[in-house]
């Protein structure tokens, strides 16, 4: 019997781990499954590719949108100015009384 599936190379490591998840992105993001399920229906979050039912996620996609969402306190001067572009938190100060 010739069977197509039996005639394909494996795929290499480096690419295949490449694409992760969802089970992965959410152990990695802390997010819930659901939460990304969510997301995705609402067309927002993370980046996703969808091959039929098959939902995976990018591995350098998923660092950049991590990445992206990296808060720097005002109190942490020298790791904003090396990262220019980041949000930064300005709270209010406090009056002592």
């Amino acid at each position: 019997m010739n069977n197509k599936n039996s005639e394909l190379e494996p795929v290499p490591e480096p690419l295949a781990s490449q694409w992760l998840t969802e089970k992965e992105v959410a152990l990695l993001t802390r997010l819930s499954l659901s939460t990304l399920r969510a997301h995705r229906f609402a067309g927002r979050g993370l980046p996703y590719a969808k091959l039929g039912r098959m939902v995976r996620y990018s591995a350098t996609e998923v660092e950049r949108y991590m990445a992206s969402r990296q808060v720097f306190p005002r109190n942490c001067q020298t790791l904003a100015e090396e990262a220019p572009n980041m949000k930064r938190i300005d709270k209010p100060e406090l009056k002592t009384i």
